[in-house]
C-alpha cells in the first residue's frame, strides 16, 4: 500500500457509522502477553461515530493532516523512522501469536469488568467499511495511551460557577497508534511495537539467525559474535536478516570481498574475524542491511534500511 491509497482507506474509515469501542489491558508476564478487553459505551449514542470522523479528518483533510508528514509506508524492519509508516501482516512471526491472543480477547471481553477499575493502557474502535457493494474489511484503530485518568486543574462549569472536575475521565486521541486493517497491520508509530512486546519477539530472531552464522562456521569467535549480536540495537537490526547474504557468504569469494570492502578482517581459514567487537558489530550490519557500499566515494556507509529499487 503506498500513502495515497492509506489516505482512500481512511476516508472510507471516516465515512462508516458503526463503532464499537474498548478498553485494552496489556500484560507481559514470564515471556508472555497476555490482553483483556473492557467494552464501554459513550453518550450521546452519536459521540464515537463523530469522534471517529474528526480523527479521520485530522489525518486526510486541511494543510496541516497528519498524513502529509508520512514520506512512505514500508514492510517492518526494526528500524524507527518517524515520516514512515510501517506495515507487517497478521501471520508474521514477530506478531502472530499475540496477535491471536489479543483478537481472542476482544472477542471475549470481561462482561463484569468496572472500566474505572480495569487499569487500561490502550483502547481500540472497532467497525467495518465496505470498499464496494461485494467487499467488507473489518477495521480497529488503537490508541497505545493510558485511555482513563483523573485530570487536575480542570474545571467545568455548573451554571454559577467554575466547579473543579474532579472525577476519572476517559480521554480519546485525534491520533493512531497502530491501525488492523483486514490482515494487515500498520504501525503510524513504534508504540506499536509495545502493543504486541516485540523486543522478545525481535530477541528470539536474533538469537536464531546469531546461531545460523554461528552455525556456518563462518566467524572464528562465536562466543564474542552472539554477545554482540544481542547487545544494544542488533536485535531489532535482525528483524531485516538477509538469508540472501547470510548464504552468499558461505563461499569464501564472497566472504574476502565483503571483508575488502567492510574491513573485517579473515583469517588463515577464510573466517571473518570477529574476536574484535567492532567487526563482529560491521558483520552483523552487513548481514541485515544496514551496512552498504557506496560506489562513488569508495567507503563502506551504514544505511538506516534498504529496499530493491522498483
Amino acid at each position: 500500500m503506498n500513502l495515497t491509497e492509506m489516505k482512500a482507506i481512511l476516508g472510507r474509515i471516516g465515512e462508516t457509522n458503526e463503532w464499537e469501542m474498548q478498553l485494552i489491558r496489556i500484560r507481559n508476564k514470564r515471556g508472555q502477553t497476555n490482553y483483556s478487553a473492557c467494552t464501554v459505551t459513550l453518550h450521546p449514542s452519536d459521540a464515537l461515530p463523530d469522534f471517529v470522523c474528526s480523527l479521520i479528518e485530522s489525518y486526510i483533510k486541511g494543510a496541516k493532516a497528519q498524513l502529509k508528514k508520512y514520506n512512505a509506508i514500508t514492510d517492518y524492519d526494526g528500524t524507527a523512522e518517524q515520516t514512515t509508516i510501517y506495515s507487517l501482516k497478521k501471520d508474521h512471526e514477530l506478531v502472530a501469536q499475540e496477535y491471536e491472543n489479543l483478537i481472542g480477547a476482544m472477542a471475549k471481553p470481561e462482561v463484569e469488568a468496572d472500566a474505572l477499575q480495569f487499569k487500561a493502557n490502550a483502547y481500540v474502535i472497532t467497525g467495518t467499511i465496505n470498499l464496494d457493494s461485494e467487499t467488507s474489511v473489518p477495521v480497529k484503530i488503537f490508541s497505545m495511551q493510558k485511555p482513563v485518568s483523573t485530570l487536575k486543574h480542570r474545571f467545568f462549569h455548573d451554571g454559577s460557577s467554575f466547579t473543579e472536575l474532579d472525577k476519572p475521565v476517559l480521554n480519546l486521541r485525534l491520533s493512531i497508534d497502530v491501525l488492523f486493517f483486514g490482515a494487515d497491520i500498520y504501525f503510524f508509530n513504534m508504540s506499536g511495537e509495545n502493543l504486541f512486546c516485540m523486543e522478545r519477539s525481535y530477541k528470539a530472531v536474533c538469537a536464531a539467525c546469531a546461531q545460523d552464522v554461528i552455525d556456518s562456521e563462518m566467524i572464528s569467535d562465536p562466543v564474542l559474535f552472539k554477545g554482540v549480536s544481542g547487545a544494544g540495537a542488533n536485535p531489532r537490526r535482525f528483524v531485516s536478516f538477509s538469508r540472501s547474504r547470510f548464504e552468499a557468504m558461505k563461499d569464501h569469494s564472497v566472504r574476502r570481498k565483503v571483508a575488502e570492502q567492510f574491513g573485517i578482517p579473515l583469517n588463515e581459514m577464510g573466517r571473518f574475524v570477529t574476536s574484535e567487537s567492532s567487526a563482529a558489530d560491521k558483520l552483523v550490519r552487513v548481514l541485515c542491511k544496514k551496512g552498504m557500499f557506496d560506489p562513488f566515494e569508495d567507503v563502506p556507509v551504514e544505511v538506516s534500511s534498504s529496499k530493491n529499487w522498483q
